[in-house]
């Protein structure tokens, strides 16, 4: 499981779940209000770094990029973090 990391200040919590059969799900606590979603997940090589692609079925709040592709993607910074490449 990959937690947002503690020293993060933000208006939300919010961690993913990865499956031994490349499903996942994300779950966000924003205001007391818990919004989930799930989908399939791949692990890339893009510039000799790996990068988690999240693969969602249709459009969702929960998707953090800046394409309207239902994809997200996170940069893979050890066993149990991982970063948002729209914050990078």
């Amino acid at each position: 499981m990959f937690r947002q990391s503690p020293e993060v200040i933000m208006d939300w919590q919010e961690w993913h779940i990865l499956n031994p059969d490349h499903s996942f799900i994300k779950t966000r606590v924003r205001d007391n209000v818990t919004t989930s979603a799930s989908g399939t997940y791949s692990v890339v090589t893009l510039s000799e770094e790996q990068f988690l692609e999240l693969s969602y079925p249709s459009d969702n709040k929960l998707i953090g990029n800046c394409s309207a592709e239902p994809k997200e993607l996170l940069s893979i910074k050890s066993k149990d973090e991982l970063a948002g490449t729209w914050s990078m």
